[in-house]
Formats: C-alpha cells, sequence, structure tokens
C-alpha cells in the first residue's frame, strides 16, 4: 500500500494498494462510533467499536511541506515525462503519461510544490510502485 493522499483537514485519503488507486473520505460522526465513508464516491457506513478514545497525532511538517514521492500506479511504458527538476507544479498537474494496456494514464500531482528528482524517462519501462517523480 502506498499513501498518495492524506488529509486531515479534508478528511480524506488517497492509496494505492496493489495498483488500483483508492480514495476514502470521511464523514463527521454524530456519536463517535458510526462515520459516513465515500470509497471511490461509493457511500458507506463504519462502524468503530472501541474502548479507548481515538487520538488523532499531527506530525511536525504540514503536508504540504513534506516531500511526495509520486509512483508508476501500474506496470507500463513512459510516454512522456512533462516536467523537470525546478518545475513549480500545482495539485492535479500532470507530471507523466503511461502507457499501461493500450491505454494512456495521466499522473498528476497529488499537491503542489516543486519537482525535486525525476527519476523516470520516457521510453523506459516501469513496474508498478517504481518512483516517477519527487516534490518538495
Amino acid at each position: 500500500m502506498k499513501i498518495l493522499r492524506d488529509s486531515l483537514e479534508e478528511r480524506l485519503l488517497i492509496v494505492s494498494i496493489a495498483g488500483k488507486v483508492l480514495s476514502i473520505k470521511v464523514g463527521e460522526s454524530r456519536d463517535g462510533v458510526e462515520f459516513p465513508v465515500k470509497l471511490n464516491g461509493k457511500s458507506l457506513t463504519v462502524r468503530f467499536e472501541r474502548d479507548e478514545p481515538i487520538i488523532h497525532r499531527r506530525e511536525s511538517h504540514p503536508e504540504s511541506e513534506r516531500p511526495a514521492v509520486i509512483s508508476a500506479p501500474m506496470a507500463g511504458r513512459i510516454v512522456s515525462i512533462k516536467v523537470s527538476v525546478g518545475t513549480r507544479v500545482s495539485e492535479g498537474e500532470v507530471l507523466a503519461v503511461l502507457e499501461a494496456m493500450k491505454m494512456e494514464n495521466e499522473i498528476a500531482a497529488p499537491r503542489k510544490g516543486t519537482v525535486g528528482e525525476v527519476y523516470a524517462k520516457s521510453g523506459s519501462l516501469v513496474h508498478a510502485g517504481d518512483k516517477l517523480v519527487l516534490i518538495t
């Protein structure tokens, strides 16, 4: 499992598991036990049964300051790299295009930042989880 985005403020978690991307958004709970959850847009209710209180810890660096390594979500061939080291990117901006099973997949920046490293090259073959770009 690879965490692509973790936002406590938005109560949003985006992860990649075995090449599949899951978006999990947790809503407010009335009783602290049952929570409305949207899993890839599908509404669910999750029930937590705990004897201890849930404690939220904040890391010393806000999400926007942590480096983010963007990895290939699946095996394929890099069609193009759209950025270079030093490029300023916005959230959602296309970093690379990956061809897998004759389909082109745009790999987007999970947050704004500066490209600190480019690990892949156009035309190269990658496996799921291989590093593509580092955003600082």
